[in-house]
C-alpha cells in the first residue's frame, strides 16, 4: 500500500472496514436527514401554536379597544343629545319669553281660547234652538 491510497484493495480486511466506515457514514447522513425533518416538525408544531398564542393576544387587545371606543362613542352621543335638548329648551323658553313679550299668544292660549269659543259657539246653538222651539219671549 502506498502513501496516495487509503485502503489496501488486496485486504479484504481493509475492503470491509472501508465498506463498513462508508456504510455508517451513510447511515448517519441519513440519520441527520430524519432528525434535520423531526427537528423541522417539531419546530413548526411550536412556531404555530406561538402563532396563534400571538393572534388570540392580538384579538384581546384589538377587542379591548374596540370596545373601549365604543364606550367612548356612546358617551359622546350622550353627551350631545343632552346639550343638544338644552339648547332647545333654552331656546324654546326664550322664544316663548319674547312671543309673550310681544303679547302674541302661545299654542296653549289658542287652544284655551278654542276651547272657549266652542263652549259658546254651543251656548249659542243651544239658544237659538230654544227660541226657535219656544218662541223670542222664552229666553
Amino acid at each position: 500500500m502506498n502513501a496516495a491510497t487509503l485502503v489496501d484493495l488486496n485486504d479484504s480486511q481493509s475492503v470491509n472496514q472501508a465498506l463498513n466506515s462508508l456504510y455508517k457514514v451513510g447511515l448517519a447522513g441519513l440519520g441527520a436527514c430524519a432528525r434535520v425533518q423531526q427537528e423541522t416538525n417539531t419546530l413548526f408544531k411550536v412556531l404555530v401554536t406561538k402563532g396563534e398564542e400571538a393572534q388570540a393576544r392580538l384579538n384581546k387587545q384589538v377587542s379591548g379597544q374596540v370596545n373601549l371606543a365604543e364606550e367612548r362613542l356612546e358617551g359622546a352621543v350622550k353627551e350631545a343629545k343632552g346639550t343638544w335638548n338644552k339648547a332647545g329648551s333654552i331656546l324654546q323658553g326664550s322664544l316663548s319669553q319674547l312671543l309673550r313679550q310681544l303679547g302674541i299668544a302661545s299654542r296653549n292660549d289658542i287652544d284655551k281660547l278654542s276651547q272657549l269659543v266652542e263652549k259658546l259657539d254651543h251656548s249659542v246653538l243651544e239658544l237659538s234652538e230654544a227660541r226657535k222651539f219656544n218662541g223670542p219671549s222664552a229666553v
